[in-house]
């Protein structure tokens, strides 16, 4: 591949990554809520297969008329790795499930949640060249913050009462989530569960970026960074003060501080304020909510409703398991195999809710029951792999330090949350940028052997 074909696979993913982190954030239809997973879906593929085009053509063009070097093969042996190479693996055994699934057709785009075989092709395939061919810029960090910022205003107007750009129907608010419809939205991105997602991504690229980077620029990273940190606090889910806080916690011993002696102290420290809060929650019950629940799981008790009913939806998810072990029901399928409701009693209104299953509120548990446990297995086995490497190296690597962070508070949020294209893909990209950041000279000064 010669360098001007390079150039161009850069500055096509520079654009992808753009819009990505602009357009695709604040994307939202005309009728808000009501129709913003079909949007944000329909965004994401135009988006990511504009981009793989792109590259496509770009390849083509440099086959057919070579100036120097002919171009070589875009997917090269020599550039798969470890990490890339279970993903790839990740990728085949999913093409399998959907391949052997009895709900056939169905799986490309699935049945629910639009993560059907097409939105995993899309992960892995973007994933691999951004990794190749992302180079992180300032100005994309400055142009993330900018949206992150805009979407956070958005949510203090919410919390406030207010309808801004009409996303909720015309009379309603934030608060009348539980009472005049089910669930609660945020910002442009819809129900406040998959908002931590994105909040898990967020806080620890602005925190990073602030204290790893150079220059006065990095102060503007504040505001967006406290912004971020608001809106988790205001939005009153637990897996997001747990990957957003606790994750911004570990973070400090393992990416924010360089030298030996500060980062045992960190740990000490951690571990002091750790047990310290264990032991107050397991001698004082406050009566109800995360903080109960965890006091009585504690003393050896747990009821199926508890961490909002996610008990009783892993209970029921881990029984359908054994029924298609090796490669799951296919992409997207575990609606359609779940014969139990979750029923949720709302103290408040008095109503009791019923919704059917269609996600397993937990990543890991959801691709091993949909895709399979080949899938699941080299999926965990990726992501092992790459955060071991990320804790031992991100010492050398700012960008590692930056992007890795990311994934790992998301990795966090992910035992509680779904995966759905309307917040997976920031997980992805910061993963792809993570890894290929070790790669590039201009990024991390003198190149060091490549362990991906």
């Amino acid at each position: 591949m010669d360098q001007n074909t390079n150039l161009h696979f850069e500055k096509a993913t520079a654009g992808f990554l753009a819009l990505m982190s602009s357009v695709f954030l604040l994307a939202f239809g005309p009728g808000g809520y009501t129709d913003i997973t079909l949007t944000k879906y329909t965004v994401f593929v135009v988006i990511s297969g504009l981009y793989l085009l792109s590259l496509a053509l770009i390849w083509l063009t440099a086959l057919l008329w070579p100036k120097g070097t002919a171009a070589g093969p875009v997917l090269r042996r020599s550039d798969i790795g470890p990490v890339r190479g279970l993903l790839l693996l990740f990728l085949f055994f999913c093409l399998i499930s959907a391949l052997l699934s009895p709900y056939g057709l169905h799986t490309f785009v699935g049945y629910h949640r639009y993560e059907g075989i097409l939105t995993v092709v899309l992960y892995v395939l973007t994933f691999y060249f951004v990794s190749l061919y992302g180079r992180p810029k300032k100005w994309l960090l400055l142009l993330f913050a900018a949206s992150m910022t805009v979407f956070c205003l958005i949510c203090f107007g919410q919390f406030l009462g207010y309808n801004p750009f009409g996303l909720y129907p015309e009379g309603l608010t934030y608060y009348d989530a539980n009472s005049a419809y089910r669930y609660q939205y945020l910002g442009t991105v819809g129900n406040v569960g998959l908002v931590a997602a994105l909040l898990a991504v967020a806080a620890p690229v602005f925190f990073l970026s602030f204290l790893r980077l150079k220059g006065k620029s990095r102060y503007l990273l504040l505001f967006p960074l406290g912004c971020v940190l608001a809106v988790t606090l205001l939005s009153q889910v637990a897996a997001a003060y747990l990957a957003v806080f606790g994750g911004l916690l570990l973070l400090i011993p393992i990416a924010a501080v360089k030298t030996k002696r500060k980062k045992y102290l960190a740990w000490i420290l951690i571990l002091i304020l750790l047990f310290a809060g264990l032991a107050l929650v397991f001698c004082c019950d406050v009566g109800s909510g995360t903080i109960h629940e965890l006091h009585l799981l504690l003393h050896g008790q747990w009821e199926d409703d508890f961490g909002t009913g996610r008990f009783f939806l892993w209970r029921n998810v881990l029984t359908l398991i054994p029924e298609r072990p090796f490669f799951g029901g296919g992409p997207d399928t575990l609606g359609q195999r779940m014969t139990v409701d979750f029923q949720r009693y709302d103290s408040e209104s008095h109503v009791l809710y019923r919704a059917a299953i269609d996600t397993a509120h937990n990543e890991y548990l959801n691709i091993l029951v949909n895709e399979g446990a080949f899938a699941f297995l080299a999926y965990v086995a990726a992501l092992v792999v790459f955060l071991v490497f990320f804790i031992k190296k991100n010492r050398d690597c700012d960008v590692l330090a930056i992007c890795g962070s990311a994934v790992f508070c998301y990795v966090i949020q992910a035992f509680f949350g779904m995966r759905m294209c309307l917040t997976a893909p920031f997980f992805w990209l910061c993963w792809a940028l993570a890894l290929g950041a070790w790669r590039t000279q201009k990024v991390c000064g003198k190149e060091p052997r490549r362990p991906n």
